[in-house]
């Protein structure tokens, strides 16, 4: 299980690496047919990521619930690790009411 939860950690991560890919093969072979806006390609690059970790998780005992929580986190992550950092860096700066 926690095995999974790694690896959608690591494919949430991959998303905004793979868009690009993704996108450019997807240009050439359906958009034709199928318009997608710009900002659509990062989440259908997302859930086929997370659909290629829940095929790998078939067979196993994890829930979905860890694959989309560790996917989620991986794709999320640095941005709320910069904002948790930058809220707790901005306290401490912060002179005291007695001071």
């Amino acid at each position: 299980m926690f095995l999974v939860f790694i690896i959608a950690v690591g494919a949430g991560f991959a998303t905004p690496h793979a868009e690009p890919h993704v996108q450019k093969f997807l240009k050439s072979i359906l958009l034709k047919d199928v318009p997608m806006a710009e900002g659509e390609f990062r989440t259908f690059t997302f859930v086929l990521l997370m659909l290629i970790v829940g095929l790998l998780a078939l067979g196993t005992d994890t829930s979905a619930f860890a694959v989309i929580l560790g996917g989620g986190l991986g794709l999320f992550g640095l941005r709320l690790f910069h904002a948790i950092k930058a809220r707790v860096t901005n306290s401490d700066n912060t002179p005291s009411p007695q001071e």
